[in-house]
């Protein structure tokens, strides 16, 4: 956990948050950032980091030896910028991926006669998520349990529960490690409700990439993996006929998304 004046975030917000601030060449960069909001309970009135205070940070990151921050640490001691800015900045940063995906592609992507949902789970222990996600049988069994997890809110709409768990775990597994690749791999997903493309496949492509990436190092990756040949019908209260189930690992939220969508001409 990395900390601010004893404040603690996760490290992958923190990585956020300061990559956020050596992006920052001049003043606007910050204070015209469209991530950047003000906390519903600790901000004050809609103002987050103003000009003075913007300028502060720049100031003394070129100070720093390697002229960009390495820890939240620095900014310790700047003037003006206390627990309600940096918490400020935690709000603006701290979203989970999969909220900041789900409202990207309800912001114009897709419309309201689509139905996107996400089924995801966060793992207090980090040595049970790695033993999960970094073995195949091991992770194809507890997404099929998830996906028994799923059918149970629809009880005898379709197929037994278990039955529907141990068809994921047979299915093939496919895994993008880059998010590139795996951005038009789930942009695919979603051209595949609606063949005539009615939507940009390339805006669809690019949310897609943007939600990938959404933490830059390595070690807070997320990785798509593709359940292929896996009829996700029943784990939606209408018929969802699609091959196949995307589940998103996402190493520095220690999380795991199951995502499903229903298009309702």
């Amino acid at each position: 956990m990395a900390s601010f004046k004893n404040i603690e975030v996760a490290d992958w917000v923190a990585l956020r948050i300061i990559n956020f601030l050596n992006d920052a060449q001049v003043v606007e960069d910050i204070t015209s950032h469209p991530a950047l909001k003000d906390h519903l309970h600790t901000g004050s009135g809609g103002i987050t980091i103003g000009p003075r205070v913007a300028a502060r940070i720049i100031q003394n990151k070129l100070a720093l030896p390697y002229r960009r921050y390495c820890s939240l640490s620095e900014l310790e001691g700047i003037q003006g910028f206390g627990e309600d800015k940096f918490k400020d900045l935690v709000y603006s940063f701290g979203q989970s991926a999969s909220e900041y995906f789900k409202k990207a592609m309800y912001n114009g992507i897709i419309m309201d006669n689509w139905v996107l949902t996400d089924h995801t789970v966060f793992f207090d222990n980090e040595a049970a998520f790695l033993r999960v996600v970094n073995d195949t049988s091991n992770f194809k069994e507890w997404v099929g349990y998830q996906v028994e997890l799923m059918q149970q809110a629809y009880p005898g709409r379709y197929a037994d529960p278990k039955a529907k768990g141990l068809l994921v775990q047979k299915s093939f597994m496919e895994v993008f490690a880059i998010a590139h690749y795996g951005a038009i791999a789930f942009a695919f997903y979603f051209y595949q409700f609606d063949a005539d493309n009615w939507f940009s496949f390339d805006s669809v492509r690019q949310e897609c990439e943007k939600y990938l990436s959404y933490n830059t190092a390595n070690r807070y990756r997320l990785e798509l993996r593709m359940f292929k040949g896996f009829n996700a019908e029943g784990l939606r209260a209408t018929s969802t006929i699609q091959g196949t189930l995307p589940v998103v690992v996402n190493y520095g939220e220690k999380s795991i998304a199951l995502w499903n969508a229903q298009l309702n001409d």
